[in-house]
């Protein structure tokens, strides 16, 4: 392979690797010409260095490096995948409406990605919310209104790019109407285009107008389009995105390594997403030396054989090179809003005010898996166990139940029925996206006080456990 067809075909793959540190694989293919790295969560060091020790060794081999994370806000978060994230989530935001706090938290939260090196936010999310039951995307949707998504999804990209980080908007043409998630396996969107147009792209049109850099694409099939995966579709990609709607900036595709696009007969996924019109393709951690050196390949094959135009890749070398210009920060809001109050007034309490107590004894639905570790990762088992201090035999001591994303993961009813008949004074705490409000209201008693997160961010938590400390209902409006 000579010089010019290297540097096309190691440049449009963003790798990506669990190692502690860039593995030999990883610099072979930056010094080649690949534009930087996307990060993962073990690619932290101690919480002091954080990426610093990865992102230098990246920085060694090349120059400019574009170094991309999912930064999201609230639970998706690489930079605080191992700390707490002081910022509030996304679907706790959207519950203010307000696109002021919105771009002035994601000013703040730019500034600290910035500050850790990171160039490209993946995020933020412009995925409008219109299924509860979706899997996967539910509280990292600014809201289930579209009209609202508008507005919010603008300030936040207008509040990264103030702070000097470039973004990506995600998933293109919508990935919030869908019941499966593509992590692992097929998703099909019945919409037409007409619905997507009218519900899920005008949060993409309006990062489109406030300079979003970047968008990528969906793994979600939209049958009323094409019969292949979103990224993999030129109707979807170059069809619609590039040319109808106009999009100038870079097209990044969702990782590669998920189920929804797993490889088999045929053409190799990352040609297909290439010939379709992506730009820059995340490979997904998962990779390795010889997934990379047979992806190099397929494409090296594509190009030779007229499946890869040459021209288009260049276009796209273009684009990416843009992506890794620095960024001048230039301060929007430069106030630090009052994080905890955010979440705290986001959150909705049904059926209140909070009973007072003498302290509150909290358990978790019956998930599955249940192991202590799975548990915290999906954001359950995060309130401390005993709230408050009984003052003898006879306190009143309240029984709380933690619930997560109740929509999507409607097993948890079982538990919820038999603690209410248990406890018909018992509080509930749902965490991430919140159920369907007509279930709650022929099952379960009004006597069961809920408190509807609308996050699963450790800052959301943490609000959650003060409250029930204080026993008091926040100043809010419905």
């Amino acid at each position: 392979m000579d010089t010019p067809v290297a540097s096309l075909v190691h440049g449009v793959l963003l790798p990506s690797t669990r190692a502690t540190k860039p593995p030999g694989w990883l610099l072979v293919a930056l010094d080649a010409g690949s534009p930087g790295v996307m990060l993962c969560p073990e690619n932290l060091g101690t919480p002091d260095a954080g990426f610093s020790d990865f992102i230098a060794a990246v920085h060694a081999v090349t120059t400019s490096p574009l170094i991309a994370s999912d930064e999201e806000g609230g639970e998706i978060s690489r930079l605080y995948a191992r700390t707490p994230n002081p910022y509030p989530g996304a679907a706790s935001l959207g519950r203010h409406r307000d696109p002021r706090t919105v771009t002035a938290v994601f000013e703040s939260y730019g500034t600290s990605l910035r500050t850790a090196g990171i160039t490209l936010a993946l995020g933020p999310v412009a995925d409008v919310n219109t299924d509860p039951g979706n899997p996967v995307i539910g509280v990292r949707s600014l809201s289930s209104h579209t009209r609202t998504a508008v507005d919010l999804v603008a300030a936040s990209v207008r509040g990264l790019r103030a702070a000097g980080v470039r973004t990506c908007v995600k998933h293109f043409p919508g990935h919030g109407g869908v019941s499966n998630d593509t992590h692992h396996g097929q998703a099909r969107s019945a919409d037409t285009k007409g619905d997507l147009e009218d519900r899920h792209v005008r949060p993409f049109w309006a990062a489109f107008a406030d300079g979003c850099d970047a968008v990528m694409t969906s793994h979600v099939t939209y049958s009323h389009l094409d019969n292949v995966p979103g990224s993999l579709s030129r109707r979807v990609v170059r069809g619609w995105l590039r040319d109808e709607l106009g999009f100038r900036g870079a097209v990044i595709t969702d990782a590669m390594d998920m189920h929804a696009v797993s490889p088999g007969p045929g053409t190799h996924p990352v040609v297909a997403a290439l010939r379709a019109g992506a730009d820059l393709v995340c490979l997904g951690p998962s990779t390795t030396a010889t997934s990379y050196t047979d992806t190099v390949t397929a494409i090296a094959r594509a190009l030779m054989d007229g499946v890869l135009v040459r021209s288009e890749l260049e276009v796209s070398l273009r684009r990416i090179a843009q992506l890794r210009e620095p960024l001048p920060p230039t301060a929007i809001i430069g106030a630090t809003p009052d994080w905890l109050s955010i979440a705290t007034n986001a959150i909705e309490v049904v059926n209140g005010p909070l009973p007072h107590a003498d302290g509150f004894v909290v358990s978790t639905a019956d998930v599955s898996p249940t192991t202590a570790q799975d548990l915290d990762e999906l954001g359950l088992g995060r309130l401390p166990h005993q709230i408050g201090t009984p003052a003898g035999a006879g306190a009143s001591q309240r029984r709380v139940l933690v619930v997560r994303d109740l929509g999507a993961r409607a097993h948890q009813w079982d538990t919820i029925l038999a603690a209410v008949a248990a406890d018909p004074a018992l509080v509930v705490v749902e965490a991430g996206w919140p159920g369907e409000e007509r279930d709650w209201s022929t099952r379960v008693p009004t006597t069961v006080t809920r408190l509807r997160l609308w996050s699963n961010s450790d800052l959301s938590y943490r609000a959650a456990t003060l409250m029930l400390t204080a026993a008091t209902t926040p100043d809010r409006t419905p």
